[in-house]
């Protein structure tokens, strides 16, 4: 966690003994050795404050040191991976990193054009939902072993769904997608 980011509201900064990301940008954080966020911009996922264990605080100092947690949400993919997802700025890019609620580092997902996928992914997703309209904005997925697995939205028979795909194209799961 990036102790001297500054949001320009009022900054303060309290050092204890677990550290709160509020999430709603007023800029009080507070620093220590796990980290409750509360998430304002949780939509379709869970109300309240995220607890981020020790281990992926530790993973991301390791991993990702000088990066600022955006927001967290408790969230689960659609094949039933409960996870706990952060919004991290780093340089001029924003990504999002995933852990298990354990604080195991499960993967790193960016955005990319729905153009920009491997051509059988995006044969998948035209078979899968033919004469959908899929978004153009897609996420790649690099989990920690380095497999990508493809996040794609489509609307498809007057419904949004979400698909999850390898990189082979294969379908992993698929959800409507519920926007609030």
């Amino acid at each position: 966690m990036d102790d001297n980011h500054q949001d320009g509201n009022d900054g303060n900064h309290e050092d204890g003994d677990s550290t709160n990301v509020n999430d709603d940008h007023n800029g009080n954080h507070e620093d220590s050795d796990s980290t409750d966020v509360n998430d304002e911009h949780n939509g379709n996922h869970e109300d309240g404050n995220v607890t981020l264990p020790a281990a992926a605080q530790a993973w991301l100092a390791a991993n990702f040191p000088g990066t600022y947690v955006d927001h967290a949400e408790a969230d689960t993919l659609c094949d039933g991976t409960a996870l706990i997802s952060l919004s991290v700025e780093q340089s001029q890019n924003g990504i999002t990193l995933s852990f298990a609620p354990d604080g195991t580092f499960l993967f790193k997902k960016t955005e990319l054009l729905f153009g920009n996928l491997p051509q059988a992914v995006k044969d998948a997703v035209s078979a899968q939902y033919p004469g959908g309209t899929p978004d153009q904005d897609a996420g790649q997925l690099e989990y920690a072993n380095g497999s990508l697995r493809y996040e794609v939205q489509v609307k498809y028979n007057n419904k949004e769904w979400e698909g999850l795909f390898q990189s082979d194209g294969a379908l992993v799961c698929q959800e409507e997608a519920d926007h609030e």
